[in-house]
């Protein structure tokens, strides 16, 4: 035992067959550092434990009476980011069983330097023991806005009234659970496709001479055995910040261009959730209550009735009913709504101003409808752009009515589509993701006009009010 601490042990051992040994272990203030280093994911252990249990029995069957105590105990949970801090244990072995008296303390975010979001949590209960193997549970768990998890993707503290019973590992876990502070944040990596350098699973690598093993399956983790049905409140304090690409065929610099951004605070109560077979379920529905939707770069508020819908199965992908809308006076309103899942967004625009699909496109992206930019920025510049955005993919095609056509190219991370609208004239449209200055134009269009055999007249415009026009003459050698 490391400085300061101390464990004694002492006892018989006997060398005869089927004799028991009998043993008796003190120990005091013994680091809880030590402890922590032992188990993988633990760090930064504070406080002291100490012990006096009576060992009988055969070894593998052992029988143990005594206490186990711990004062003002902490560690880092890593994979989680949380903090246990001024932590007391008080477990008594009575052979057959050990009882929790008293287990509490506090939790908190690793990076939360306010020891006011500190929630709290406290457990008792008994746990029956075969040797040393846990039997028949039966645990009560409280926490207040107790921290569960605090990584940057995932935070969640909350209300809990908890119970797990059952024989080991086949529990039961059922209770309330009511959000204290949580937030959930999903970058478009979450929702991509992407493949590592692995094999596949199904693949067997045969080299002559070694000899061939089916690797051994991992044993299931305890948890694949329980049952955990959960009531869920969100009480008003989940928020969700999500990038949903709506198309990645064309890759991550592609994709940026066709991200739908979702900042939104959720509300829900009576939703289940909890563990089946191991795997993670979510029931219920959940109320958008306030938030923003960006479709293009452009945002849009999102009105009331807006849910996302939880079937079960997978957590990450509920049924979406986005309605959002965006005002461009003095043209009315621009609707959008979004349904299908985070997988397989479809997005719809409309206004009650404009039937046509390009003055709705228009009117989102430019705050004016088509038919205006087309006399005043030039002819076809907006069919020109509603061309494009259908390239994004089918479902945005669909929802602006467009028809892909022309020439497409992807340059770092500027997207560009150009078509002839004749011999003479070529019509040519970009996005940009990331500029030099505030100056440039995000989206921009061009119209190049062969005026004669070496003349070509340039004229070009965009959303930041950046154009220009140029004659050219040209000449080959």
């Amino acid at each position: 035992v490391e400085e300061g601490g101390r464990l004694d042990v002492a006892g018989e051992i006997p060398l005869a067959a089927g004799a028991e040994p009998s043993l008796r272990l003190r120990g005091e203030a013994i680091p809880v550092a030590l402890v922590a280093r032992l188990v993988d994911g633990l760090s930064e252990g504070v406080g002291t434990a100490s012990l006096d249990l009576a060992v009988e029995g055969r070894p593998e069957a052992p029988r143990l009476r005594g206490e186990l105590r711990a004062d003002a105990a902490g560690f880092r949970v890593e994979p989680l980011d949380i903090r246990v801090e001024n932590a007391d244990l008080d477990v008594r072995f009575d052979g057959d069983r050990a009882v929790i008296r008293r287990l509490a303390g506090r939790l908190r975010p690793t990076w939360a330097l306010d020891l006011r979001r500190a929630g709290t949590f406290s457990a008792s209960g008994e746990v029956a023991l075969d040797g040393p193997r846990p039997g028949a549970v039966d645990l009560a768990v409280e926490g207040e806005s107790a921290w569960v998890i605090a990584t940057p993707s995932m935070q969640l503290a909350v209300d809990a009234d908890l119970r797990a019973r059952g024989d080991w590992p086949a529990l039961r876990v059922d209770g309330d659970l009511a959000l204290a502070e949580g937030s959930f944040a999903f970058g478009r990596e979450w929702f991509m496709e992407g493949a590592d350098l692995s094999l596949d699973p199904s693949i067997r690598v045969h080299r002559p001479g070694a000899e061939a093993r089916a690797p051994a399956p991992p044993p299931p983790p305890p948890w694949a055995a329980w049952d955990v049905d959960l009531s869920v409140d969100l009480a008003r304090h989940l928020s969700l910040q999500a990038e949903i690409p709506m198309e990645d065929r064309f890759g991550s610099q592609f994709s940026r261009l066709s991200t739908l951004s979702l900042d939104a605070a959720l509300d829900g109560s009576g939703l289940r959730a909890g563990l089946r077979g191991g795997e993670p379920f979510l029931e219920g529905r959940v109320e958008v209550v306030r938030g923003r939707l960006d479709l293009f770069g452009v945002g849009l508020d999102i009105e009331e009735g807006s849910t996302l819908a939880f079937a079960g199965d997978d957590p990450t992908s509920p049924i979406l009913d986005l309605r959002a809308s965006r005002e461009a006076p003095p043209y009315g309103a621009v609707e959008a709504r979004v349904s299908g899942t985070p997988t397989a967004p479809e997005v719809a625009l409309r206004s009650d101003a404009y039937s046509d699909p390009s003055d709705v496109v228009s009117l989102l992206l430019f705050g004016r409808p088509a038919s205006d930019l087309t006399s005043q920025e030039g002819q076809g510049g907006v069919d020109l752009l509603g061309a494009a955005l259908g390239g994004v993919g089918s479902s945005v095609g669909r929802a602006l009515g467009a028809s892909v056509g022309g020439r497409f190219e992807v340059d770092g991370d500027t997207l560009r589509w150009g078509m002839s609208l004749s011999e003479r004239v070529f019509l040519s449209y970009q996005i940009r993701t990331n500029r030099i200055d505030d100056t440039e134009n995000i989206n921009e269009w061009a119209l190049d006009w062969t005026l004669r055999r070496r003349l070509l007249l340039q004229l070009s415009t965009g959303d930041q009010g950046a154009s220009a026009a140029g004659l050219y003459w040209r000449w080959t050698f």
